[in-house]
C-alpha cells in the first residue's frame, strides 16, 4: 500500500508553518494514518479513530510513487544514527509495540501470533523483550516461518497442521494467554479466539 516508508524532504509548502520546523534535506518518516484533528475522536485524543481519517497508501497516494505529499503534522524527523531503511520500520514497529503493550503483563505466558509478516515478526521481538513464555507463530509462508524460528518462536504452518489443535495440545488444553491476529481474515481471527483461554 505504500504506507510504511521513510525518505528525504525535497519540498515544503512553508518551512515556517511546520512545527517542528521541517526543512528540505531532512530525513523523515511518517504516521500514515492522516487525521483531521477536529472531529470528536481527534478532540478526545483518539486520532487513530478519526471520523475522517485518510490513510496514506489507501485513501491517498502512497510511497510506491517517487514523491509523496504528507501533512506536516504527520512527519517525524529521524535521528542521525538511523538510516532510511530502518526508519521505514517505524510504523510497523510502533504497531507491534502497541499490540504487545495492550496485552498487559504476559511475563511467562504463552502467546499466539497469526501472521509472520513484518508486524508479526516485530511483535515476536516486542513480546520476547517483555519476557513471555512460548511464542507460537502461524503462517503459510515457509520463509516467514524460518524468520520466526530464528527469533525463537515455535512455528506452525496451517497448510500442514491444525494450528488450534497444536496450540491446545502444547498448553495442556488451556490455550494461550493472549493471541494476536496480524493477518485480518475471518479464519485467522477464529484461530486466535479458539487457541486462547476462555
Amino acid at each position: 500500500m505504500g504506507h510504511e516508508f521513510s525518505g528525504t524532504i525535497v519540498e515544503t509548502e512553508s518551512e515556517t508553518a511546520c512545527s517542528p520546523a521541517l526543512k528540505v534535506g531532512m530525513r523523515v518518516t511518517v504516521d500514515p494514518m492522516v487525521y483531521d484533528g477536529t472531529c470528536l475522536q481527534c478532540r478526545m485524543g483518539r486520532q487513530h479513530l478519526c471520523e475522517h481519517r485518510n490513510p496514506i497508501g489507501a485513501g491517498r497516494p502512497g510511497a510506491f510513487a517517487r514523491y509523496v505529499a504528507v501533512p506536516a503534522h504527520m512527519v517525524f524527523v529521524l535521528p542521525e544514527s538511523l538510516d532510511l531503511r530502518t526508519g521505514a520500520l517505524a510504523e510497523p514497529r510502533a504497531c507491534a509495540i502497541r499490540a504487545a503493550s495492550l496485552m498487559g503483563d504476559v511475563r511467562g505466558a504463552d502467546v499466539l501470533i497469526v501472521g509472520a509478516g513484518a508486524i508479526g515478526l516485530l511483535a515476536v521481538q516486542a513480546l520476547s523483550a517483555q519476557g513471555v513464555g512460548r511464542v507460537f507463530v502461524s503462517d503459510t509462508n515457509t520463509g516467514r516461518l524460518a524468520n520466526a524460528t530464528a527469533l525463537g518462536a515455535t512455528t506452525l504452518n496451517p497448510l500442514a497442521t491444525d494450528v488450534v489443535t497444536l496450540v491446545l495440545d502444547a498448553t495442556d488444553g488451556r490455550g494461550v494467554a493472549v493471541s494476536l491476529d496480524v493477518v485480518g481474515k475471518a479464519v485467522t481471527r477464529a484461530q486466535c479466539v479458539a487457541g486462547a483461554w476462555c
